[in-house]
């Protein structure tokens, strides 16, 4: 009993720290790099993304809560001011409960020209109730161009797009330069080719990295006749609050929008580098590179440690079959681990499982919302029950006179329960006393 105990130790310190360590962001900005008329020339085009939990909302009278956020970016040469851009977004949630919300985002993006070189890049996100700046970020950006005749733009991952009459909507993924594991994403690459010339086609690798090996793992040609004719990128400001990048079909220009589909649902939680060349039909050439992670934006915490997250796993495995998993050195273990949540994966074409994800991210859940001074989260009885069967589909709480305070959970179908917890030493730690069949018909008793 006292080695049981002194792991659940252990593994709630290693939680803690894992926590401390890999803080799952809120705020996204990314720069992406396109091709202007001029070789001299460039634009830029920033995109924002900031979850609601981060904003400063205020309440309104009707009951709903706002918030108004000012994004902005300045660029300075040689400590001069270069440019600067700034825009304005609101964004209304219902109830407080939305403005926690951590996936929910507020998204904004701004376009400058500019003559290439480097330049200082200062992006900030300030709350416009109070002016306050929200947070700002600096750097250094290389904003050339290589030598060859014809210039591709970095690659903008995009969420969606639409093409609606002689245009097309851009949705920006906007997880700063990243893309989105166990997401379809599509990269969008502008090419801009010399006056009179026409593009042939254009080939792309995606290469997996492993710290100094690389392996391509996918690879493509995009024909010039599936590249569309535009004019250069700019932001669609038609509706101030939506964030939408609008590209207009211009006939027989030199500038195109190639759209890449790798199949990123398939790729893994890992570094890659995307390598795109291009040729036109009189012998000129392009090639640009980008390196990305394919980033879990919000992996559960004990997947960053395959021995923690084996020890939470006790809800659903006997301990005989979870020493099984832990045989082995941290490879074993870990290819342990893969295997055995593989078996139930429902996608297993995609490299995401989310019969896992969705187990770990319950353990978060009761990590951070029953924990106790007496109890670690995962370890209560609520976490318990949540773990296993998730949300409850309804929570009534009552405060019975001179009586401990009880919280009823109800299942629907199919899980069909009712359970109800006691908090009985008046110490936040409710006890589950209480567990029978529920059908949908009496969910008031």
């Amino acid at each position: 009993m006292l080695i049981c105990l002194s792991a659940s130790a252990v593994g709630q310190e290693r939680y803690l720290e894992i926590v401390r360590k890999y803080g799952k962001p809120n705020l996204f900005i990314e720069a992406v790099k396109f091709p202007a008329s001029s070789p001299d020339s460039l634009r830029l085009l920033v995109n924002f993304k900031v979850s609601y939990n981060y904003l400063v909302f205020v309440k309104s009278k009707n009951d709903q809560f706002s918030a108004e956020a000012l994004f902005s970016v300045e660029v300075l040469k040689e400590g001069l001011g270069a440019g600067r851009q700034i825009v304005k977004r609101s964004v209304v949630a219902k109830d407080f409960a939305e403005t926690e919300e951590k996936q929910k985002y507020v998204s904004a993006s701004l376009e400058m020209r500019l003559a290439t070189g480097k330049y200082e890049f200062i992006a900030e996100v300030l709350d416009n109730q109070n002016q306050k700046p929200l947070t700002q970020k600096k750097e250094t950006l290389d904003l050339t161009w290589n030598s060859l005749p014809i210039r591709l733009s970095d690659p903008l991952f995009l969420d969606s797009y639409t093409t609606q009459k002689k245009q097309c909507k851009l949705i920006p993924l906007a997880f700063s330069g990243k893309g989105l594991f166990g997401k379809k994403y599509t990269s969008a690459v502008e090419v801009f080719l010399p006056k009179g010339d026409s593009l042939a086609k254009l080939q792309y690798e995606l290469l997996q990295i492993s710290g100094d090996d690389s392996t391509v793992v996918k690879s493509g040609v995009v024909e010039g006749r599936d590249v569309l004719p535009i004019s250069p990128i700019h932001e669609g400001l038609a509706n101030f609050n939506t964030l939408g990048v609008v590209v207009t079909m211009q006939a027989h220009s030199e500038c195109g929008l190639a759209l890449i589909d790798f199949n990123s649902s398939e790729l893994d939680n890992a570094k890659y580098k995307l390598v795109i060349t291009a040729e036109s039909k009189q012998g000129n050439k392009g090639r640009m590179e980008k390196e990305f992670e394919n980033a879990w934006i919000d992996m559960p915490y004990p997947l960053y440690d395959i021995d923690l997250a084996l020890r939470l796993m006790t809800y659903i495995l006997s301990p005989k079959a979870i020493d099984e998993l832990e045989v082995g050195n941290a490879v074993q273990r870990r290819n342990n681990f893969k295997q055995y949540w593989k078996k139930k994966d429902p996608t297993p074409e995609t490299a995401f499982n989310e019969v896992m994800a969705e187990y770990f991210r319950r353990v978060d859940y009761a990590f951070f919302n029953f924990y106790t001074t007496n109890e670690y989260g995962w370890r209560t009885d609520r976490g318990r029950i949540y773990i296993l069967y998730g949300e409850p589909h309804k929570v009534d709480r009552v405060f019975p006179i001179n009586e401990p305070t009880r919280e009823s959970w109800f299942y629907d179908s199919p899980i069909n329960k009712k359970f109800i917890f006691s908090d009985q030493d008046n110490n936040g730690n409710y006890k589950l006393v209480s567990e029978s069949r529920f059908s949908g018909e009496n969910k008031g008793s």
